[in-house]
């Protein structure tokens, strides 16, 4: 039997063949991957330039059997983002999945260390997204780095509007706007390699988010997560790191949140919002977010035209890869004002998430947002929670009230 397709996603059926035909999983089978005018010689790549000029992206996978990780991608120039990723990186824990049996026979499935060195110069902030029995539990931590800025080769931020933040005066960058992630009034109170952050208000492209692990627990159709092994995770971690906190999406995650703050680690629920998503574009296309490299036999890569490369089903990657390639895949809605789910998510487990790119850019969110000045009016209120609450390191945290 003879099938020519053409691929719709990097996820529909026929990648899914075409990924196992070249790895050797399907015997008897030859497989053939190539643009139109590779397969038909009367159709030379020139008489597609006019569909090219009109919509590339769309061209690249209707005539170059080259199918985009998003049909309207939040990262739509995926080669400038790639250069974030730092080949020279490792995370700095690895982790051992676990099956767990309660004593009424109940079977879940956990995560705990497995290495992770000691290291207490910098403090280390976490975002979690807590699914339980479909969606996966995601857990991506980080720290806050300062960087020279002759080590800068890329182009400084061009001026930007967030939703609901309204036009902005002439000539006034989006981040000196006071709610902006990302703003260069900084207050000093973060840690940032083993000294307090004090610095002056034009170094803001000095302050990076450095992501240090992604790990992710999958359930299966019989066995949903264990959330207490997600909590002494926490625990552990806090015995070779130092935790500035721990922040959830609001979904599904009150009890772990009240679990975390008996250990005297501050925890929160944190929102996203697409201001939050626009802003970690434009810090990942200007070198401030440092993101780890995908594992060598995760066999997933980006082509020299920015185009996502797979070898392997998500579900068998690792979290790093899983990360990137959920945030390539991420999209933005027909008005481009909210960041719309993927068409898979909820369909395959271990597929077709965000709860991995949504946890980092949580993560640079709170990272900015902790060394950043609140809003005027704010700063009372700021200074009556630290006294009731006693705050370690009087640091603000985004989403506590």
């Amino acid at each position: 039997m003879l099938n020519v397709t053409s691929p719709i996603s990097i996820d529909d059926i026929a990648m899914q063949i075409l990924r196992r035909a070249q790895d050797g999983d399907l015997k008897r089978t030859h497989y053939w991957h190539g643009a139109t005018w590779e397969f038909n010689p009367f159709q030379p790549r020139h008489l597609f330039d006019e569909e090219f000029r009109k919509d590339p992206v769309a061209a690249q996978r209707d005539f170059g059997a080259d199918p985009p990780a998003a049909e309207s991608p939040l990262i739509d120039q995926p080669l400038r983002f790639w250069t974030g990723v730092h080949y020279d990186r490792e995370p700095i824990a690895t982790f051992n999945y676990t099956n767990i049996t309660d004593t009424t026979g109940k079977q879940y499935v956990g995560v705990e260390l497995d290495r992770l060195d000691y290291e207490f110069d910098n403090q280390y902030y976490i975002f979690a997204d807590a699914g339980v029995s479909f969606d996966s539990f995601a857990l991506v931590c980080g720290h806050p780095e300062l960087k020279e800025a002759d080590e800068y080769t890329k182009e400084v931020p061009r001026p930007l509007r967030l939703p609901n933040q309204g036009a902005f005066d002439k000539g006034v960058h989006i981040t000196s706007l006071p709610s902006a992630a990302d703003s260069p009034r900084v207050k000093g109170l973060a840690m940032v390699g083993g000294k307090p952050f004090y610095p002056d208000p034009e170094s803001l492209d000095r302050l990076n988010t450095v992501v240090d692990f992604c790990v992710r627990v999958v359930p299966t159709q019989t066995r949903e997560i264990y959330f207490n092994s997600i909590v002494d995770l926490i625990r552990d971690l806090s015995k070779k790191i130092n935790i500035a906190g721990v922040w959830f999406d609001s979904w599904n995650s009150e009890s772990a949140i009240q679990n975390i703050r008996s250990m005297g680690i501050p925890a929160s629920k944190y929102r996203l919002t697409v201001g939050d998503f626009l802003s970690f574009r434009a810090q990942a296309y200007n070198d401030q977010i440092s993101m780890l490299p995908p594992r060598l036999d995760d066999g997933f890569n980006l082509s020299a035209n920015g185009t996502v490369q797979m070898k392997k089903n998500e579900e068998e990657m690792s979290g790093e890869a899983v990360c990137l390639l959920e945030t390539l895949r991420l999209e933005r809605s027909t008005d481009l004002k909210k960041i719309v789910q993927p068409s898979l998510k909820g369909k395959i487990r271990g597929r077709g998430s965000d709860d991995l790119s949504r946890c980092m850019i949580g993560l640079n969110t709170v990272i900015k947002k902790s060394v950043a000045n609140e809003p005027a009016g704010a700063k009372a209120q700021r200074l009556q929670r630290q006294q009731m609450t006693g705050n370690r390191g009087g640091y603000y945290l985004p989403g506590q009230k």
